[in-house]
């Protein structure tokens, strides 16, 4: 993979003027799209501050991130791999989005999973104390890693998210409290998920505000609905996690397929 990959559908205009989405036929370009973007934007901030800072969230988006170990141009000594959330299961537990990263492209880049991949700590232990390790382990990571923004919360070069029927993102669910959040951490925990497992940990709003640029990632036409709520200026939408979150975004973009763009996106 080259950094000049074709991109996989064309850009449409939604219903609000920012953020935009591009559509592509299927679940494959859309993958390729991904992966594409990832790479540059990668590429971008190594060589603008020689390091580059990566958070990842779990489900069928690390299937489509396995493209990226062909990217050879990718400088992977230099990038730094982050989560989203994490379900609070031991690492090789099925449940678990690190586990699941790593089988899907991790262990097949040349990512030094020593130093420069940061999973969170023991979530086994459960949410409280996984939160809490994940606060001290994002805190304490040098500038040149993981950049801070004014008020000092971590702030990500690229996040990767996928979202639920339910409109939910990371692991901030609609209902939930965690959207509103005023502690000014950059972790939280989950303990009433009403996905299971239930105790997980997330990353907060702040931290998704904070981030350079935001990915979601959608495929299927169950999601439709869901696009089509999240993508609306109307009450509605403003009540879902993923919706809030895009619109708060400094820079995001839905990245989807045609079927989980039907009814709500339209070709310019």
């Amino acid at each position: 993979m080259s950094s000049s990959l074709p991109a996989g559908g064309a850009e449409c205009a939604s219903t609000i003027s920012s953020p935009f989405a591009h559509v592509s036929p299927g679940k494959e370009e859309v993958a390729l799209e991904l992966c594409r973007r990832v790479q540059q934007a990668l590429l971008t901030a190594v060589s603008e501050r020689t390091k580059a800072s990566l958070a990842i969230s779990g489900g069928s988006m690390n299937n489509m991130l396995r493209a990226l170990k062909d990217a050879d141009d990718i400088p992977w000594e230099h990038v730094h791999v982050f989560w989203a959330d994490e379900r609070c299961v031991p690492h090789d537990h099925e449940d678990s989005n690190f586990g699941a990263a790593c089988k899907a492209w991790i262990d097949a880049v040349n990512l030094d999973k020593a130093n420069n991949v940061h999973p969170v700590p023991a979530p086994e232990k459960g949410a409280d104390e996984a939160a809490d390790a994940y606060e001290t382990l994002l805190r304490s990571q040098p500038d040149a890693v993981l950049p801070k923004s004014a008020d000092g919360t971590p702030a990500f070069d690229l996040l990767l998210l996928g979202f639920g029927p339910d409109g939910h993102t990371c692991s901030l669910f609609p209902g939930l409290p965690h959207m509103d959040d005023t502690s000014g951490r950059a972790v939280l925990a989950v303990h009433d998920s009403p996905k299971p497992p239930p105790e997980r940990v997330t990353l907060t709003a702040g931290v998704c505000r904070a981030s350079r640029s935001i990915l979601f990632v959608g495929v299927g036409a169950e999601k439709a609905s869901t696009v089509n709520i999240c993508l609306s200026d109307d009450t509605a939408s403003r009540q879902l996690p993923a919706a809030r979150v895009t619109r708060e975004a400094q820079q995001a973009t839905w990245l989807l397929d045609m079927a989980a763009a039907a009814g709500e996106l339209r070709n310019p």
